[in-house]
C-alpha cells in the first residue's frame, strides 16, 4: 500500500498533494497549501478532477484559524474557541449560527442551531475513523477537534503533520522527505 507523497518546501511545510483520480481520461486532484512566515497555514487550494480550483484563506487568532474566507476574499464562517475547544460558527452566506459539541477527546460529536436543535452528530471509532453521521450541516472539523481536509486527502490536518486515521498513525515526515508505505511504519513503529 502506498501512500501519495506530499511535496514541501524548504521549511518543511507541506505545499502541494497530488492524488490520481479513477477512470478515463487520466486527471488528478490537487491540493495547495500557502504559509504565512510563523509557519500558519494561510491558505489552500482545490482543484478536482482537473476542474475549477476552490480557495480557502484563513485568518488566525494565536493558534486558532477564526475567520475563512473563499475565492475573492469574501467571508464564508467566523469560528469561536474557548480553553482549546471550538464552540461556534456562523456562517456569513446564508446567515446562520451552529453550536459544537465534544466528547472527552474533544473531537466534534454533534452540532446544534440557535434554538438548541440537533443539526449534526459524528461518530468515530477509537482512531478516528467515521462510523456515520446525521445531519445536513458541512463541517471539516472532526477528530479531536482537528481539520478534515478530506475530499483529496482523507487527512487531518494536525498543523506540522497529517494523522491518517485509516493506517492510525501520523504520516508525512518532512525528515524523510519521501513516501512512506505501511512496511517502513511497521519498522519505525
Amino acid at each position: 500500500m502506498r501512500v501519495t507523497p506530499l511535496t514541501y518546501d524548504f521549511e518543511n511545510q507541506a505545499t502541494r498533494l497530488m492524488k490520481k483520480t479513477t477512470g478515463l481520461p487520466t486527471t488528478y486532484d490537487t491540493l495547495w497549501f500557502n504559509y504565512c512566515g510563523m509557519g500558519k497555514r494561510i491558505s489552500k487550494i482545490e482543484k478536482l478532477n482537473g476542474g475549477s480550483p476552490d480557495t480557502t484563506a484563513y485568518a488566525y487568532d494565536g493558534m486558532y484559524a477564526v475567520l475563512e474566507f473563499g475565492g475573492h476574499l469574501d467571508l464564508q464562517s467566523k469560528y469561536i474557541y474557548a480553553n482549546g475547544l471550538l464552540l461556534a460558527r456562523y456562517d456569513a452566506s446564508p446567515a446562520d449560527t451552529h453550536y459544537y459539541h465534544h466528547d472527552g477527546l474533544g473531537s466534534v460529536i454533534g452540532m446544534t442551531n440557535e434554538s438548541g436543535s440537533v443539526e449534526q452528530s459524528y461518530f468515530y471509532d477509537e482512531f478516528g475513523n467515521s462510523l456515520g453521521s446525521y445531519g445536513s450541516v458541512t463541517n471539516h472539523y472532526l477528530y479531536t477537534g482537528q481539520e478534515y481536509d478530506g475530499d483529496i486527502t482523507s487527512l487531518y490536518n494536525l498543523r506540522a503533520r497529517y494523522y491518517d486515521m485509516r493506517m492510525r498513525c501520523v504520516l508525512f515526515s518532512p525528515i524523510l522527505k519521501r513516501e512512506i508505505d505501511i512496511h517502513m511504519l511497521l519498522i519505525i513503529q
